[in-house]
């Protein structure tokens, strides 16, 4: 269900948030995780709210297995990279998983009006989320320190 899915987008939004405030090199992108986890665990606890007061039980797709598995790819990777080339590939993530999130909030075909005006609401943060990944990614340096050191 559409609920599965976003539930599912929530928990990797929060899994790469810890990630970033471990292994993040800058602390606007620290900042950015926290904030992630911070709006996205509330997301989760809304419509899990909401599933119960609706009497809607979350049901794994085959949409909500292929995402969570290339999340978990996504997130393994990152666990690979460090410094400043963690930094943006986390941003990246954030810019993919964001407009992803979009793409099914605008496509879903949501029959239940309390539902639908839910995942409708969270558009704004997900554009705003969207946003400030893109706009942190580009105030992040071209290349690194030690890069620059190394040649």
């Amino acid at each position: 269900t559409v609920i599965s899915l976003f539930d599912s987008i929530d928990e990797h939004e929060i899994q790469g948030a810890q990630v970033a405030r471990q292994r993040a090199s800058s602390q606007i992108v620290r900042d950015y995780a926290d904030r992630l986890a911070r709006e996205h665990s509330g997301l989760l606890m809304q419509k899990q709210a909401l599933a119960d007061r609706i009497h809607m039980q979350p049901q794994q797709s085959p949409l909500t297995s292929r995402m969570e598995a290339a999340n978990q790819e996504m997130l393994a990777a990152l666990t690979k990279t460090s410094g400043l080339d963690f930094d943006r590939a986390y941003l990246d993530y954030q810019l993919a998983l964001h407009y992803e999130a979009l793409d099914i909030v605008e496509e879903a075909a949501i029959t239940d009006p309390q539902l639908r005006q839910q995942l409708l609401g969270s558009r704004p943060d997900l554009l705003a989320h969207a946003a400030k990944a893109r706009s942190l990614r580009q105030q992040l340096p071209i290349t690194s320190a030690l890069a620059l050191s190394e040649r």
